[in-house]
């Protein structure tokens, strides 16, 4: 995935200091870790051709505008357009003033009165655009182009991205309701729907051999509790490579599942294990909800981490309570082999009982339906074990306590969006919301 970057200057800066500007910066880009190419320096109009060539040859994830020095403002706009690139998130980066303390004096060439012609001309011009100022290694600096690099990096995948929805609507959730086309149009992804009777025939036809050359590590990374047979252990390995099998036919990046009803009662048996299993592969989720599992595909491509969900079932002083009915990948779990149990009451199946893992720096948030786009609600916080919740009847779910960072939980409930949120450990709060900022969507 590669980043081009389209460094300029003006001829009348002396030009040796200006060509080391440029290369230091494009050395501590591949330093920080953006592969980059670099277009020829476009000092003067007789430039950009040469640019415009490199700017057009290969399909980029995004362009850092790097400027160095006070430029002519049409060259700029030239090379963007010319090669076609004015649709693709830009970093607008200026170079700040050089303090000299060898004579005691600020050194200033112009790059930053220039970058603030360019930046309002970019908004009126429409750019999907970033502005930032500093120079090279400046931690301040490091910290937003990172987070630039993960949020276009992200926008430029979800155009490419097919989310399979097994099954539809459940249990009357609204929320949970998403606009296909909508999430076509204005974040490129493609939404695939299937029914569960396609997931439970391929279940059902699941070969044997393959059954048996799962369970080993099944065992092996399971603690699978002695309520448990050997039928639900296979049946649930069968679901596992059924759902392994429809991602590879149908080329999906994540998937969710509709349990309610038509598998946890009408079919006798959830897929919360088997989801599970997945779910340290790839982005996934149950109850069909559209927007959750766009919200885990935006949070796995910003962190590049698996993702997990919970309902949110208290709202306490400075947390909330957040927890699944039976579904969360092992990595999230506080247990080298998590405990696998049978449902005791409401539905029919196996789930996951372990709780998540405590003291984590995590952030939680959903995408949600908002006028003629998007909204998303971003929070950071840290977890706490909480291996006593339950529903009445049920089994422990995976879950645990989240104690907010700069909010409480009345402030959450004020906000909230739906019941599911979706986690992933550390913050990557900031590049998320980058990410709304560059794709116009609100954040709450």
């Amino acid at each position: 995935m590669k980043v081009l970057v389209l460094p300029f200057g003006y001829p009348g800066y002396p030009q040796k200091e200006l060509n080391e500007k440029i290369d230091n910066s494009i050395a501590y880009l591949k330093d920080i870790g953006i592969d980059v190419v670099s277009a020829p320096s476009v000092i003067t109009l007789n430039d950009c051709d040469a640019a415009i060539e490199v700017a057009s040859a290969e399909s980029y994830d995004y362009c850092i505008a790097l400027i160095a020095s006070w430029i002519e403002c049409p060259n700029a706009l030239r090379v963007i357009s010319a090669a076609g690139i004015e649709n693709m998130p830009i970093l607008l980066w200026s170079h700040d003033n050089v303090y000299d303390e060898k004579i005691n004096e600020y050194i200033s060439f112009g790059s930053i009165a220039v970058a603030a012609v360019l930046r309002e001309a970019f908004e009126e011009f429409g750019y999907t655009f970033k502005f930032v100022v500093g120079n090279d290694y400046e931690e301040e600096l490091t910290k937003q182009i990172l987070n630039f690099d993960r949020a276009a990096k992200c926008i430029k995948r979800l155009k490419n991205t097919r989310i399979g929805m097994i099954g539809y609507a459940s249990m009357g959730m609204y929320t949970g309701l998403g606009d296909h086309i909508k999430i076509k149009k204005l974040l490129g992804t493609e939404v695939v729907q299937l029914d569960q009777y396609t997931l439970i025939c391929k279940a059902q036809s699941m070969s044997k051999e393959r059954i048996e050359a799962y369970k080993p590590t099944m065992r092996n990374e399971w603690n699978i509790s002695s309520d448990v047979t050997e039928a639900d252990v296979e049946k649930t390995i069968a679901f596992y490579l059924a759902l392994r099998d429809l991602v590879e036919e149908h080329k999906l990046d994540g998937v969710t599942v509709k349990c309610q009803y038509e598998l946890s009662i009408e079919y006798g048996f959830t897929p919360c294990v088997a989801l599970s299993i997945l779910g340290a592969e790839m982005p996934v989720s149950c109850e069909g909800d559209v927007y959750m599992l766009l919200t885990q595909m935006v949070m796995n491509y910003i962190s590049n981490d698996t993702t997990t969900y919970g309902d949110v079932l208290a709202f306490q002083g400075d947390s909330i309570i957040s927890a699944a009915c039976g579904f969360a990948p092992r990595c999230f779990l506080n247990a080298a082999r998590p405990c696998i149990k049978r449902h005791t009451a409401l539905y029919s199946g196996l789930l996951v009982t372990t709780g998540i893992k405590g003291d984590m720096p995590a952030t939680i948030g959903r995408i949600a339906n908002y006028k003629d786009g998007f909204k998303m609600h971003v929070i950071k916080g840290r977890t706490e074990e909480i291996n006593n919740f339950h529903e009445i009847n049920c089994p422990p779910y995976p879950g645990a306590r989240i104690h907010l960072l700069n909010k409480s939980g009345k402030d959450f409930a004020n906000e909230v969006m739906s019941q599911h949120y979706v986690m992933v450990f550390d913050d990557y709060a900031d590049a998320i919301e980058l990410f709304c900022e560059l794709k116009g969507i609100k954040k709450v």
